[in-house]
């Protein structure tokens, strides 16, 4: 399973390098615009939304709020960066004490809420 796992990465990571390595920046945010798109509909899944047409809109919310931040908001980016470390340090120590409590996939605003910061 383990190499399973690792030669899918090596194919995967050969494209990824040449993409970010030789191809315009442009290229690069469409791939990622992608990537966060299909991360957004499989998080509205595990956030409890049930059908497809909601999960869907909530894939493009969560792959429009990157690209409206690039569009528009790029002179914070070193701000936000650097609230994203704090936000993300804050919640490695809180998953530190916090215990998970195992739950069905019911709808939770909270998860919802956090795709969009992730």
């Amino acid at each position: 399973m383990l190499l399973h796992r690792i030669l899918t990465a090596f194919a995967l990571a050969i494209p990824v390098i040449w993409i970010i390595l030789f191809q315009p920046t442009q290229i690069l945010m469409f791939l990622l615009l992608l990537v966060a798109l299909l991360s957004g509909y499989e998080w509205a899944r595990l956030g409890g939304l049930k059908s497809t047409p909601q999960r869907a809109v909530f894939a493009v919310v969560v792959a429009a709020v990157p690209w409206v931040f690039i569009e528009y908001f790029y002179q914070y980016a070193l701000w936000f960066v650097g609230l994203s470390v704090l936000w993300w340090f804050g919640i490695h120590l809180y998953l530190l004490k916090a215990r998970p409590v195992q739950k069905g996939l019911v709808l939770s605003p909270a998860k919802l809420a956090i795709a969009l910061l992730v």
